[in-house]
């Protein structure tokens, strides 16, 4: 048999990098149908009207119960600029129904010129107290609410487990408010079990409270036009001078710090909508996947990794190749695999609990989210 000649052996190379490009070009035109199609099932299936009404009387009824809380407890008023909109839902990633919302309430302590944030590190803050008047204040207040599992103010620092006071206050407003007449109060329930459904139940307008945190937020589930929703508060302090075009820094009280973190006007999502549509694809296989076990998947988590994709995407030396649905789903699924316990067997796929690498802040520099 003769030997091959060099060009036929260049030949021959040609041929099958041209044969695995064509097998990977037909692989991520069927991932770009998939997502276009998955999207398009998964997507909120409502019409637009009935959206809006919807998380209009979602906002509203955080706003009432946020200036009632002001009212009643004027140390924990809130800023001027009211509840601040945030989460899936006003960044337009929500998945199968309008279930889950999340509004950053600013707390207007911060702009008191006796309170000062200090950063402990990049991430890390301090909110000091400076006036022993607002020392007492503060006390006072907390005494009111008969929560003693914490100190309101030590050492002229402000804790991060102020949130059981703000609990606290919430469930009285919200006692107030029913007997006021301007909305229906059922109580408290624990909200981390509801394998019954039993909340599923709530009627037109009625409203429950979490007994516990979740996470820094006060948690309330309601029952609104289209469905019953769950609502986090995440109460904040907005970091004095700190605003950009795009938004803010805030000092979230997350155990045990306060820490920096950034708001982003949903107006100004800087996830475009060719990657939103990746993000709400990963967020379905990953419900589906993991069948609301925990996950290191958060919806943050998800979005953080396609914004950090999408600049690379967005790149010049990125410029001469095609960008496809299915090429940048492959592109993150591959990172998404070496950063986290995601394992493969066969034709199952297990979802990891824990970070395996770093995932950058795109944020605050220097910084890993996890």
């Amino acid at each position: 048999m003769p030997k091959r000649t060099l060009p036929q052996k260049a030949q021959q190379l040609s041929k099958r990098i041209t044969r695995s490009q064509s097998r990977t070009l037909a692989f991520e035109r069927r991932l770009t149908n998939f997502i276009t199609t998955l999207h398009n099932r998964i997507k909120l299936q409502d019409n637009a009207k009935d959206l809006d009404n919807h998380q209009r009387y979602v906002h509203d009824t955080v706003q009432t119960i946020c200036n009632k809380l002001g009212e009643q407890f004027p140390t924990f008023k809130i800023q001027d600029c009211g509840i601040l909109p945030n989460g899936s839902y006003y960044h337009k990633t929500k998945i199968l129904k309008a279930d889950e919302f999340d509004y950053l309430i600013p707390l207007a302590l911060a702009l008191d010129k006796d309170v000062a944030i200090q950063h402990k590190s990049i991430t890390k803050l301090e909110v000091d107290i400076l006036s022993d008047t607002l020392i007492d204040v503060m006390n006072a207040t907390c005494s009111e609410l008969k929560t003693v599992k914490i100190n309101a103010v030590k050492d002229g620092k402000l804790p991060v487990g102020i949130t059981k006071y703000l609990r606290k206050a919430i469930a009285k407003c919200l006692t107030i408010l029913h007997h006021e007449g301007k909305l229906d109060y059922k109580g408290e329930t624990d909200m981390r079990d509801d394998s019954s459904g039993k909340s599923e139940m709530l009627l037109d307008k009625q409203i429950e409270l979490d007994t516990g945190l979740h996470g820094p937020c006060v948690r309330l589930r309601l029952s609104g036009p289209l469905c019953v929703a769950d609502v986090d508060l995440g109460f904040c302090m907005i970091i004095p001078k700190s605003n950009t075009n795009g938004g803010c820094y805030v000092a979230l009280p997350i155990q045990p710090n306060w820490v920096k973190s950034f708001y982003e006007y949903p107006e100004n999502c800087r996830v475009d909508q060719h990657h939103c549509m990746i993000v709400m694809t990963l967020k379905y296989m990953i419900h589906v996947c993991n069948k609301d076990l925990p996950t290191c998947y958060s919806s943050f988590a998800i979005t953080t990794i396609v914004h950090n994709h999408q600049r690379k995407c967005n790149m010049e030396d990125h410029a001469g190749k095609e960008r496809t649905l299915g090429n940048c789903l492959r592109d993150i699924a591959n990172f998404m695999f070496k950063i986290s316990g995601l394992k493969e067997h066969g034709n199952t796929v297990t979802v990891g609990r824990k970070w395996e690498n770093d995932l950058p802040n795109i944020d605050i520099k220097r910084v890993n989210l996890f």
